[in-house]
């Protein structure tokens, strides 16, 4: 899951324009979204602007950590259609593996600061993020879904193995020969060997691009692959794990805002009190123990 952050610096020139809403697009690259072109894809108009409200979140449930994000104004279905120049292109935060409205959900510890006021969506957010990762720290490898671009040397197979597991889909594919020549494969002609960890170009597609020798003399062929690896939907265990490690954060949290960081042991009398460092609760690590590293390369 990725956050996007929309600042509208005047609000109120923007509706008097007749814009109402924000549309979204996202792309592998930042040149794709700057141009709107390539792996670039619109999202809709998912942001409903308010008058007075000049800051605004939207979640992009499938979107990857590593892709870019451009917005325009719109207008709602319906009125001339006249939208407003793109953005430049922007990267959007990652978040943790549940949002807050779900956290809130499990009801697991008191959801107040020091002083007594409610915890915002965004600072639960932050802490989640925060869990989520001691949860990567304890599992060996993350989860989250993430873009990443490799190049490979040409299999005569027509196989790739990317470096990062388990892999999810391919993004682009461009063969290079050369510094010349250059073949644009669609992601719909790659098949995905999820399970065995590579991409594969399809038998008749890959005859379209064997290399000739006319071509060996430009230089040796090269693939460049952008592809996304993570889980594309978090498992419920997982997300579990990651609200019983927030419900730890927090309580650490709290114990620092109050003055206690440093505290390790505490006694009272008869009475002891021992300050385990900040780690993913034996509850979670139970629920993670099916996807540790060692189980990962097993599926």
């Amino acid at each position: 899951m990725i956050k996007l952050r929309i600042f509208v610096s005047d609000i109120a020139t923007v509706l008097a324009q007749g814009y109402d809403r924000v549309e979204v697009g996202r792309a592998a690259t930042s040149a794709d979204a700057a141009a709107q072109s390539g792996t670039f894809t619109s999202l809709g108009n998912v942001v409903v602007l308010t008058a007075g409200v000049e800051a605004y979140s939207y979640t992009d449930l499938t979107g990857a950590s590593g892709q870019w994000y451009v917005t325009r104004y719109v207008r709602a279905a319906g009125s001339p259609p006249n939208p407003g120049g793109w953005s430049d292109p922007f990267a959007g935060d990652a978040m943790g593996y549940l949002s807050a409205v779900e956290f809130r959900d499990y009801d697991l510890t008191d959801l107040t600061d020091i002083d007594g006021s409610l915890l915002t969506n965004d600072q639960l957010d932050r802490h989640i993020l925060t869990a989520s990762r001691l949860v990567d720290a304890h599992l060996g490898w993350s989860p989250v879904l993430t873009q990443r671009t490799e190049r490979h040397r040409w299999r005569d197979n027509g196989r790739l193995y990317p470096a990062r597991r388990p892999i999810v889909a391919v993004v682009a594919l461009t063969l290079y020969v050369g510094t010349t020549a250059k073949v644009q494969v669609p992601p719909a002609s790659v098949f995905v060997a999820d399970r065995l960890g590579y991409f594969e170009v399809t038998y008749s597609l890959a005859s379209t691009y064997v290399v000739t020798p006319a071509l060996i003399p430009l230089g040796e062929p090269v693939w460049e692959l952008t592809y996304t690896h993570g889980l594309a939907r978090i498992p419920e265990a997982i997300r579990t794990a990651a609200a019983l490690t927030t419900a730890e954060v927090l309580a650490d949290v709290k114990l620092r805002k109050q003055g206690f960081g440093g505290l390790k042991s505490a006694r009272a009398g008869d009475a002891s009190l021992t300050r385990d460092q900040l780690d993913v609760p034996a509850a979670a690590q139970a629920l993670l123990a099916e996807w540790s590293s060692q189980r990962l390369t097993l599926r």
